[in-house]
């Protein structure tokens, strides 16, 4: 894992701190209360953790006593602005990104579409705030995001 490599530790504590980007789609919803006991425990261990989320959960499921700071820090990354999508359009079209479409097919294209605009800005933010890593707790349109960032430039991610 790349946190482990790029840290040492001596009597169990981490000796560099990170800056750490921390995606959760969704956030803060009813069941989340183990990110934010997680973010929390990285906190108290020195590290910068900068939490990003794909959009706002809906209300009824905004549920916890800690939600309004939760929302208060987070930046939410689902917005389809068309112009950041376009830049990143237009940097990973020379990538390959029409080999990519051909070979996963149309659904897909369809991620990648939606995707576009959150994975810039979460590029914009990890340059912004100089990230080290960021960490996302989904296997769907959430790691995409991080993915296409990979490419656009941004950091590593797990």
């Amino acid at each position: 894992d790349r946190l482990l490599r790029i840290t040492r530790r001596r009597g169990g504590r981490v000796s560099h701190k990170l800056r750490i980007g921390y995606v959760v789609p969704q956030f803060p919803g009813q069941t989340h209360i183990f990110f934010w006991r997680e973010v929390r425990a990285l906190e108290a261990m020195g590290h910068q953790v900068h939490l990003l989320s794909t959009r706002m959960p809906p209300s009824g499921l905004i549920a916890h006593d800690w939600s309004d700071d939760a929302i208060a820090r987070t930046t939410y990354l689902g917005d389809r602005r068309p112009l950041p999508a376009l830049r990143a359009l237009g940097s990973l079209l020379p990538q390959g990104l029409p080999l990519w479409v051909a070979r996963e097919g149309a659904g897909f294209g369809r991620d990648v579409v939606l995707t576009l605009a959150a994975a810039q800005a979460l590029t914009d933010h990890a340059a912004k705030h100089r990230l080290d890593h960021v960490h996302v707790h989904s296997c769907g349109r959430a790691a995409l995001i991080a993915a296409l960032a990979r490419r656009l430039g941004g950091p590593r991610y797990s």
